[in-house]
């Protein structure tokens, strides 16, 4: 360094010798500071590229465990799988084609056919009435006016004309 900035050529106390310990100071840092922005980068990588993979397997029909093998798998530059993962994912995707060509069609719904999907709040069979019960056994639908009408007479004094009809008998 030729010339030193005026807030340092103030001082008196300043001398060349410091101006290199600092710098012999400051490599270590440097150097630990690149390392950890390599490894932050190289996570942040191979995040953006698992998160790639999981969005791209996620649309696909693929079972769980195959899904988890791949997104697993070792990827190269130039895209988001290795050549070996392109080949097994080929003879997944033929094994699938071939399990389904076999299987009985008539065992897979399709189209129009095929069942909804019935929530737990949605019930089968709708619910019974309330009063289909009590009519079924022979019950009245007001309880409160059921009466046994022998119970419930008072008891009349016999009418004038039949006590003159006993009089004269």
């Amino acid at each position: 360094m030729d010339e030193l900035p005026p807030v340092l050529s103030d001082e008196g106390d300043y001398d060349e010798d410091d101006e290199s310990y600092c710098s012999e100071d400051s490599s270590p840092r440097d150097t630990l500071a690149a390392r950890n922005m390599a490894d932050a980068a190289a996570k942040q990588l191979s995040n953006a590229v698992y998160l790639r993979r999981h969005a791209w397997l996620r649309t696909t029909n693929i079972p769980d465990d195959a899904r988890n093998r791949i997104e697993d798998s070792p990827f190269d530059g130039e895209g988001l799988f290795a050549t070996t993962t392109d080949e097994s994912l080929d003879t997944l995707v033929k094994m699938r084609r071939t399990a389904k060509s076999i299987a009985n069609p008539s065992s897979q719904p399709q189209g129009q056919f095929r069942r909804q999907q019935q929530h737990s709040w949605q019930r089968q069979n709708p619910p019974p009435r309330r009063d289909s019960g009590r009519f079924r056994q022979g019950y009245q639908s007001y309880p409160y006016r059921q009466s046994n009408q022998r119970s419930q007479r008072r008891p009349q004094p016999p009418r004038r004309d039949d006590r003159k009809s006993k009089q004269n008998l």
